[in-house]
Formats: structure tokens, C-alpha cells, sequence
């Protein structure tokens, strides 16, 4: 529902090129005229990724570090509601370690 109304959206105003970069920067997604559709930006994806390599090299993490990324990969998640369900094991991490410096799990460089 939310990206049909995006594109009715984007079909009536008929933008110009600087409003399609406002609307992209609220949407927080690159958005396709045709065929309409959102994706991740391939920039944010790019220091998304560099984030995740980072974290997983480290023995310890700040918790609050993990749950600034998982924001992240969260809203580009929302594209492909589906893999939400794969984060369980790193929402509980988040939530039970708030605020501490923890060690990973055994499997976590796997998993994240």
C-alpha cells in the first residue's frame, strides 16, 4: 500500500529534478520511475556494508553501535518485509545489552 501511494504520488505531481531529490532524501529510499519501485541507495548500502565489516571484526561491540546499524538494515529491510524474521537472535542482543560493551556469540559473525 505505501509504495502504490508513493508512485500515485510521484505519477501526479510529475516532478522536476530537484523536488525528486527532496522526495528521495524524506523517503530515505532511491526511488524507480519505471517499473516504479524503492530501492536501498547504493551509497547507503556501500557504508552500510563497510559498518557491518567493521562491527564483525571487532571480539567486543558496543551495544549501541549494533543497534544504530540494525536501524539501518531494518529500514531497508522494510522493502523485503521477510527477512525481519531473520534478525531475532541480534534484537534480543540489543535489548538485553543496551548501554554495555558485549562480547559476540559464538555463531554472530555468521548470523549479522
Amino acid at each position: 500500500m505505501f509504495l502504490r501511494t508513493v508512485w500515485c504520488v510521484l505519477v501526479s505531481l510529475s516532478l522536476t529534478e530537484t523536488s525528486q531529490t527532496k522526495l528521495d532524501k524524506i523517503v530515505g529510499y532511491e526511488i524507480i520511475k519505471f517499473p516504479p519501485a524503492l530501492c536501498f541507495p547504493k551509497l547507503k548500502g556501500a557504508k552500510f556494508q563497510a559498518a557491518m565489516l567493521w562491527l564483525i571484526s571487532c571480539d567486543f561491540v558496543y551495544v549501541d553501535d549494533v543497534a544504530s546499524i540494525l536501524g539501518v538494515w531494518i529500514h531497508g529491510a522494510l522493502l523485503r518485509r521477510d527477512l525481519l524474521a531473520a534478525a531475532n537472535n541480534i534484537f534480543a542482543f540489543v535489548e538485553t545489552l543496551t548501554g554495555l560493551r558485549a562480547r559476540w556469540w559464538p555463531s554472530a559473525r555468521r548470523e549479522f
